[in-house]
């Protein structure tokens, strides 16, 4: 039986107009090109269907991927869906194929004429192909998890949050798509690849976890239960993923450099996930009630992805710490300032989001970061006060003993700034029946 999310979706997206016009437009650019290379099949109009057919997926169907969200929740039918007996996988991907149906059936139209013009080998032919679908698969669903993530935050304007995945396609698409030659050589954990191969198996990789982030994410918005492993699971492959391009065999300070990478790409997405997660007091005081209640398996499903991710990065930074090795002092507490500046920038946050009259404490947070970041260290510049960057920010190794106790005042300072706004949260509902 078909998937009914999928089926009413292509009732909605699937027209006589769209099957007929679409393709004649795709076709007209392909007879152009093939006009402009001297009325030949070569290479030139291959690369013009596989251009076509990367545009159609990445561009156009991390737009409808997004889009399609934002349409139900402005016809007021997302809370109807919410409430039907779909699953929360059901609805995944039936939004997820159904919504993008117009843009795999473009690929579809342009796909063949690659596959007569092109002189590539089979066998890197189906490579490219596969790079292909798997590419605009994680990007639409990056695209959809955007959108929930909005919706999470204000339903108002869920659908925006979709413009990111949109972004990252036109960054990602030169690479993704051209990436050079084929048979280019790429070192990973000490073996060696050909780049187009390893790209599709990186796709293949994350494409799975974002389908599972895209599915848990999904049973949260359905007031499911959430498993609290997803996440870390995905954490430790970026992290092991990004440590495997340190290279250096001979040399016994490897691990650490693998470690600090892998911290590195741990911070990214602490960042990424404090910034894109709703962080209302009223959460908080919900996981609090859960502790007291010692209710363990709701608290895990519900705890904020940014605070498991700081627990994974504490036990990398004690790794770093503690690692057996000669390695200088200084390169192991610049990671210690580094983690002290993240704790300040998220109590900042999470002070700023307490706040009763913060509209859009995300929006907020950036433009604080922004000014903490970027905006003083180029006005110290300016003044030629660069020496006093390290007090905001860890620029180097040999600027640590500045950074450090720096970073420490600064974090004490923004959890007195996040209890008092979390006091007057808490004192808020308390003193409402007094003035009664």
């Amino acid at each position: 039986m078909i998937n009914p999310e999928l089926q009413r979706n292509l009732w909605l997206e699937v027209t006589p107009h769209r099957l007929i016009a679409l393709p004649l437009l795709i076709l007209a650019i392909l007879y152009l090109g093939f006009l402009s290379n001297n009325s030949e099949l070569g290479q030139e109009v291959a690369d013009t269907a596989m251009l076509l057919a990367w545009m159609s997926t990445l561009l156009w169907g991390a737009m409808l991927a997004g889009e399609g969200l934002l349409a139900e929740v402005r016809g007021r039918t997302w809370e109807q869906q919410r409430m039907s007996a779909l699953g929360a996988w059901q609805l995944a991907w039936g939004k997820l194929l159904g919504s993008t149906a117009m843009a795999w059936y473009g690929a579809a139209v342009a796909l063949p004429v690659w596959l007569l013009a092109c002189e590539h080998p089979a066998a890197q032919m189906v490579l490219e192909l596969a790079r292909l679908l798997l590419a605009g698969l994680l990007l639409q669903s990056l695209s959809l998890l955007a959108a929930l993530h909005g919706l999470r935050r204000d339903r108002d304007t869920a659908g925006r949050s979709w413009t990111m995945p949109l972004l990252l396609a036109l960054v990602l698409l030169p690479w993704l798509g051209f990436s050079g030659a084929p048979e280019t050589p790429l070192r990973w954990y000490g073996g060696d690849y050909t780049s187009l191969r390893f790209i599709v198996l990186s796709l293949l990789l994350f494409t799975g976890w974002v389908l599972i982030g895209l599915w848990q994410v999904m049973r949260s918005e359905l007031q499911m239960q959430v498993h609290p492993g997803w996440w870390l699971g995905f954490m430790l492959t970026v992290m092991f993923y990004c440590a495997g391009f340190v290279d250096g065999q001979q040399s016994a300070l490897l691990p650490m450099g693998r470690l600090g990478v892998a911290f590195f790409a741990g911070l990214i997405l602490l960042y990424g996930a404090l910034l894109v997660e709703p962080k209302s007091p009223f959460h908080f005081i919900r996981l609090l009630a859960f502790w007291e209640q010692s209710d363990r398996r709701r608290l895990y499903s519900q705890l904020p992805a940014w605070l498991s991710a700081m627990g994974l990065l504490a036990l990398t930074l004690l790794l770093l710490l503690l690692w057996p090795v000669p390695a200088p002092i200084e390169g192991r507490l610049f990671f210690l300032a580094l983690f002290l500046f993240m704790l300040r920038d998220t109590l900042l946050l999470l002070g700023i989001a307490f706040s009763p009259r913060s509209k859009r404490p995300e929006l907020a947070g950036v433009l604080y970061l922004g000014v903490l970041y970027l905006l003083i260290p180029l006005i110290l510049a300016a003044l030629n006060l660069s020496h006093l960057a390290p007090l905001l920010l860890p620029t180097a190794q040999s600027t640590v003993w500045l950074s450090l106790p720096a970073a420490a005042i600064e974090a004490g300072l923004a959890f007195l700034f996040m209890r008092r706004r979390w006091q007057a949260v808490v004192a808020a509902p308390m003193a409402a029946p007094q003035e009664e």
